[in-house]
């Protein structure tokens, strides 16, 4: 690839601190019509061919992440990413939806590597992401895994599906995120291709995914569901008796892809969860994309699809679903039985026929492949239809029946129509009025549970007492409880903590719910979560008070006359036995009038179990004492 141009290297200021490389250049927003400062940091340790993060500062709109942007650049850079700073100095229109248009810019010029810092990552044009200011990343997040006999594959091994999850650290509120099916395809020898800069964005000019920030709304890209090459190779299902029997070779194909789209929604609901975000979550999908995202619109409950995949214990129905150009309805997609429009037929209807048979004669198997099929009623996910008239007959048309139907449901819906053929919109006041429906279609979050009280700490056994405060929620909200340690840990419904989130009614839990064994319980801190199941919304807290054992009872109080001494005792904590291990210490006052103050030359001794005081020289004519703690 080229170096950057002349006149930009110019103006370039190189500096050399502690062993990190970083360059300033000018860079061009349309956004802004103005030139930005860019500021390329190198991954130090250096890597080869490094992956890429354009991150975007001092923007015009919220500021959600809290987490300063010098510690998370630091993270990237020590973990083999290139960053890239585009400084927009609070420019006004450094929000949406002008940022779209500087986001679409952006991937063209890392395609044709004019963008700053874009050099040297052919290995890596799967790996670049763009980043809002206070946003981190987690990629390669495990949300299936794949069935490797439903398609004619050569692997051995299934392998799982992964998505990558953009969000905001130390989130100021809960954000709702959008989720989309990749238009680029990972599958066994590719795996990872999921964000291919060309096939998944600038081929598309998919600009929904990354320009959401600037809404208010995080992100996530997920490997498709069909986990193969585009087209090949084909289906092993066909037979329809073997589908409704679940035989585990002949699963036609969206009976597998609508699995993983479930699944997709219910591991995102659950790790958002432990990120921050509130639960409220929108498909996006284009092309192949917006066929698997379709599939997630449907309310009809399937035991068999529920209870494949991960995070079984929540939704795994999404609050949107936006959709532009696909298809959804397989019965209709081609041939003389089905009353398509002349011509319409898609060009990939021959191959459908492979897998399931004419349609014909085989009617039943072809409507189970579609989206319709799954939408029952009209509790089905309200739906934006994003699609353009003069894109190819057959994705018009498969988007006015998927209408039809939501209009037969009394499903909630918008629909917008433009011109750019077989292409994402760019258009402004759609791209608003997409994140908009998104937003006004999510739902209420619990109340956020209130500070959770630790208590009755066993350093000998490592066990502590942990009771979850619902904060008036009520009672089918269900909880889980996750350790603030690194790796977080997830507390179990026998009180030990392993990797698995466990969620449970607070009844279930208990009150309180003994927590361990712990590696260090007297420093352990929670967070609680709480999982609203009608809503499908999170709500979670990082607050704990550590609650302290109640004080010992004194008893024994006695009073010598001939020497003056008032003597007492209390039981001793267990295993104490030196005086100057107590956590608690004797006061003593002589009016009651803010005059507390440790007691000069007391005696402390403890035998068999129990703490004895004595004083021997208390104030005349009278002394009062009590147990305090630090």
């Amino acid at each position: 690839m080229n170096l950057l141009k002349a006149h930009r290297l110019i103006f370039g200021i190189l500096f050399l601190s502690m062993g990190i490389v970083t360059r300033a250049v000018t860079w061009t927003s349309t956004a802004t019509g103005s030139a930005i400062t860019a500021t390329v940091t190198e991954p130090s340790p250096v890597v080869t061919t490094p992956a890429l993060i354009v991150y975007l500062k001092n923007l015009g709109c919220e500021r959600i992440g809290q987490e300063p942007d010098a510690t998370i650049i630091a993270d990237f850079t020590a973990n083999g990413y290139r960053v890239v700073q585009l400084d927009y100095a609070g420019h006004a229109q450094a929000t949406t939806p002008f940022l779209n248009a500087d986001v679409l810019k952006i991937r063209n010029e890392i395609g044709t590597a004019t963008f700053p810092g874009s050099t040297g990552l052919n290995a890596a044009k799967n790996q670049c992401y763009i980043l809002f200011e206070g946003y981190r990343l987690l990629r390669n997040v495990p949300y299936f895994l794949n069935d490797r006999t439903v398609y004619n594959g050569a692997e051995t091994t299934d392998v799982e599906l992964r998505m990558d999850i953009a969000y905001p650290s130390r989130p100021s509120r809960g954000v709702p995120i959008i989720l989309e099916y990749s238009c680029s395809n990972s599958y066994f020898g590719n795996v990872d291709d999921r964000m291919n800069n060309g096939n998944a964005f600038t081929g598309i000019t998919d600009t929904i995914l990354e320009g959401a920030p600037a809404a208010g709304i995080a992100w996530a890209m997920a490997d498709h569901p069909k986990f193969r090459e585009w087209g090949q190779p084909k289906s092993n299902g066909y037979n329809f008796a073997s589908f409704e029997t679940n035989s585990e070779k002949n699963f036609a194909v969206n009976y597998d892809s609508i699995k993983k789209v479930r699944s997709s929604v219910r591991v995102l609901r659950e790790v958002g969860a432990s990120l921050g975000l509130s639960g409220n979550i929108a498909l996006h999908g284009f092309s192949r994309g917006a066929t698997a995202g379709s599939l997630g619109i449907g309310d009809l409950a399937v035991p068999a699809i529920d209870s494949a995949g991960y995070s079984t214990a929540l939704s795994g129905r999404p609050q949107t679903v936006v959709l532009g150009s696909g298809i959804f309805d397989y019965a209709h997609s081609g041939g003389t039985t089905t009353g398509d429009p002349a011509g319409s037929a898609v060009d990939i209807y021959s191959r459908f026929v492979t897998a399931w048979g004419t349609t014909a004669s085989n009617l039943p198997l072809w409507q189970l492949q579609g989206a319709p099929y799954y939408m029952s009623t009209a509790a089905s996910a309200p739906v934006f239809l994003s699609y353009n008239t003069d894109d190819a007959a057959w994705y018009v048309y498969q988007a006015q029946l998927l209408e039809a139907k939501l209009v037969a449901l009394g499903v909630p819906y918008q629909k917008i129509t433009g011109t750019g053929a077989h292409h994402v919109t760019t258009t402004a006041s759609s791209l608003t009025a997409i994140y908009n429906f998104f937003k006004n279609q999510s739902h209420p979050l619990p109340k956020k549970p209130g500070a959770t009280t630790l208590g009755n700490v066993d350093a000998t056994a490592q066990l502590l007492d942990l009771t979850i405060n619902a904060n008036g929620n009520g009672d089918g909200v269900l909880y889980a409880i996750s350790t603030n340690a690194a790796p977080r840990q997830w507390v179990q419904a026998n009180g030990a903590v392993s990797s698995a989130p466990v969620w449970r009614t607070l009844a279930a839990w208990g009150a309180p719910v003994r927590v361990g064994p712990l590696t260090n319980p007297d420093t352990a801190r929670f967070t609680v979560i709480a999982y609203d199941p009608i809503q499908f919304t999170t709500a979670q807290t990082t607050e704990n008070t550590i609650a302290p054992a109640p004080l010992p009872t004194i008893s024994g109080l006695a009073f010598n006359p001939a020497t003056g001494e008032i003597t007492f005792s209390w039981p001793a904590p267990a295993g104490v036995t030196n005086p100057a291990n107590l956590t608690e210490t004797v006061q003593r006052s002589a009016t009651l009038n803010n005059d507390w103050a440790p007691v000069p030359g007391a005696l402390l001794a403890i035998m068999n179990g129990t703490v004895a005081f004595s004083d021997p020289a208390p104030p005349a004519p009278r002394a009062f004492y009590r147990l305090a703690r630090p």
